[in-house]
């Protein structure tokens, strides 16, 4: 009755990616000391780890892709979805646009790279910041190969 209820919820491409990944923690070796970590590592990813008081909320790490690809710029397309450390979102275009890459506002057919800011809202999933990370993460489902990348992989591919 109640998956009938939230179909909505179980049907999302991002529950059906974070399902994938719960999947190693389901079976017999779920009491694994290495299992548990391992999850909790995950558990952490998807609320933006651990936070102090007066820090700003991280961005959930649980969609990039491990292990972080290489980020080529020369013709490639990126949407950038969060806020950034690095600074506002026309600097972050800008240093795109520099090394030949191109920028779109949403992830769609064409999107390389969703670059995932590092700070997130407490309501990610509720913005359009979680619906460009949940566009990318079915777009990949259909057979997209859109990478997702952290602001910080990103950033150290600039240099």
């Amino acid at each position: 009755m109640w998956l009938k209820a939230h179909k909505g919820i179980i049907d999302n491409p991002v529950m059906t990616a974070f399902e994938e990944k719960l999947k190693p923690f389901l079976g017999e070796k779920s009491e694994d000391a290495g299992n548990r970590v391992r999850l909790l590592k995950l558990l952490n990813g998807l609320i933006g780890g651990k936070t102090e008081v007066g820090e700003c909320l991280r961005a959930t790490a649980l969609w990039l892709d491990e292990p972080a690809p290489e980020v080529i710029f020369e013709g490639r397309k990126f949407c950038l979805t969060g806020k950034f450390s690095y600074g506002k979102r026309g600097q972050c275009e800008g240093e795109i646009r520099a090394r030949g890459g191109a920028c779109q506002s949403s992830p769609g057919k064409t999107t390389d790279y969703l670059v995932v800011g590092s700070h997130a809202e407490g309501t990610w999933i509720q913005s359009a910041y979680g619906r460009k990370i949940e566009k990318a993460v079915a777009l990949r489902a259909g057979g997209l190969p859109v990478r997702i990348v952290s602001e910080e992989h990103w950033l150290a591919s600039m240099a």
